[in-house]
């Protein structure tokens, strides 16, 4: 006999290929359909919000905070110098110390903010807000300067955007989501920056604003901040922080519990006083103790005195605030051991943490690399146009110096090059640029030190009437001897 449905129809168990396809089986709780696109999914409003929420955790947690500004330490360091690619090399040579001097007025905010120290701000950004803009412009005399715009002065007002068409502005008529305005087929062609009022709104074509972001879908609009899947938690743990920290300060405020046959103070004791007016009916009652004191007690009267036990937060609640960090910590994505508490470390899991900080580090200097190249680019095109430097056709090949690479052993890392360039497995390009150095910078600096050493010995040679052996002034090894060619040849000749 089959069980029959409301129907009257024999029930059939249905199988799914995917059992997670399956949203409404009893005892799941129900989920939402996700499988649209993400600007629809993640609205405008939604990445105000959270973007809002990011930036309370980054003001105000100290190891994310800790953590975003780390990875940015590693990306750019004492580093980005212009490097020219091109064949051109009195143009390259020209452009380049043009542009070191380009980098500290760069922005139009001042030298406060020069080239090096917008592009730290760029990676902190794309942790914190999800992406950064600039602006490329200019000064009324054509000299070519740059503007930031942070996230939150990118987007699009209701009264000005209906079923997504953009209905204001040159650019009517087109799709916008999010502030930027986009063609068919989804490709940026401006952007909306928000005025504090409608009226002052504007937008800006996108060959002169530079998008700066770290995608993370294919159809992405806007950056997405990296502590996103984590930002309730870590609000919860930062919660629970400051109510331990004032149950800490209660419990600190109370120094002895006295029992006592009254249940109350004894007002004849000269070491109580009673605050406030006479008529005061809140009045406290407030005893002092000093070095030295000494309390007497009635025998079997129940009169005692205790300290209070601290032992809160416990052992669970440090576990547990320990697990929040460190699963935060993996979206950006950062090692914990780096920032954060460092357990059980042994030379292979050292390794590892070098591996993947170097790894995140690498992938972020990816992001950088291509608008910095825009931007320097865009600068190089305006000086020559200017006449500030000389036209070449090589004008766009430009790369950057990049910095040390984070070493948790450095000694160890140095071995391990030297062993890999001795038996030719690793060039001293690589070592060099692991260093933040390339190899033709590197070359020169030698050439120069040889020459300066030569040009030093020779002046005080001719000063003091001395000569001066280049092996009192180098030596390459503790037992390096001299020429062989300068020495008297021995035979064994008898006579």
């Amino acid at each position: 006999m089959s069980i029959l449905d409301s129907n009257g129809r024999p029930t059939e168990h249905q199988r799914k290929l995917i059992n997670s396809s399956d949203r409404h089986r009893r005892g799941t709780p129900w989920m939402p359909d996700f499988s649209r696109d993400l600007d629809e999914l993640f609205t405008q409003s939604d990445h105000r919000a959270t973007m809002s929420q990011s930036r309370v955790i980054f003001s105000n947690f100290g190891v994310p905070r800790g953590a975003i500004m780390q990875k940015a330490d590693g990306v750019v360091g004492r580093a980005w110098e212009p490097e020219f690619k091109g064949k051109d090399e009195a143009f390259g040579d020209t452009a380049k110390e043009w542009l070191q001097s380009w980098y500290s007025v760069c922005s139009v905010q001042g030298s406060l903010f020069d080239f090096r120290k917008l592009l730290h701000l760029d990676s902190i950004a794309i942790d914190r807000d999800g992406d950064v803009f600039v602006l490329l412009t200019e000064t009324k005399a054509g000299y070519p300067q740059i503007q930031h715009i942070p996230a939150h002065r990118v987007g699009s007002r209701p009264s000005s955007v209906k079923d997504d068409i953009l209905l204001v502005g040159p650019y009517r008529g087109n799709r916008i989501c999010n502030g930027v305005v986009e063609n068919r087929s989804g490709s940026p062609v401006a952007y909306c920056i928000l005025g504090d009022e409608a009226k002052g709104d504007r937008y800006v074509d996108a060959q002169d604003m530079v998008h700066i972001a770290d995608p993370q879908w294919h159809n992405q609009s806007r950056g997405i901040p990296a502590l996103s899947h984590a930002i309730h938690e870590l609000r919860k743990a930062k919660t629970s922080m400051e109510w331990e920290m004032m149950a800490q300060m209660m419990v600190s405020s109370h120094a002895l519990i006295e029992y006592s046959e009254t249940g109350g103070i004894d007002l004849d004791d000269p070491s109580v006083s009673l605050t406030g007016a006479v008529t005061d009916d809140n009045r406290l009652a407030v005893q002092s103790y000093s070095g030295g004191m000494v309390r007497h007690f009635k025998s079997n009267s129940g009169s005692k005195l205790e300290s209070i036990d601290h032992s809160r937060p416990g052992d669970m609640w440090s576990s547990f605030q320990d697990r929040i960090i460190r699963e935060a910590l993996a979206g950006i994505p950062w090692p914990v051991e780096l920032v954060w508490k460092a357990e059980n470390v042994t030379g292979t899991t050292i390794r590892n943490i070098q591996a993947r900080a170097r790894a995140s580090v690498e992938a972020r200097q990816d992001v950088l690399r291509k608008p910095a190249k825009r931007i320097i680019g865009w600068a190089v095109a305006k000086a020559m146009k200017l006449g500030l430097i000389p036209a070449s056709d090589d004008w766009y090949k430009w790369d950057f110096t990049m910095p040390p690479k984070l070493s948790i052993d450095p000694r160890n890392d140095s071995r391990t090059q030297i062993d890999e360039y001795k038996i030719g497995s690793q060039n001293m390009t690589g070592i060099l640029q692991e260093k933040g150095k390339t190899h033709a910078e590197h070359i020169r600096e030698r050439c120069m030190e040889v020459i300066e050493r030569k040009q030093i010995k020779e002046e005080y040679e001719a000063k003091f009437g001395v000569e001066i052996d280049e092996r009192e002034l180098q030596m390459l090894t503790p037992n390096e001897q001299a020429d062989a060619s300068a020495q008297p040849q021995q035979n064994n000749d008898s006579n």
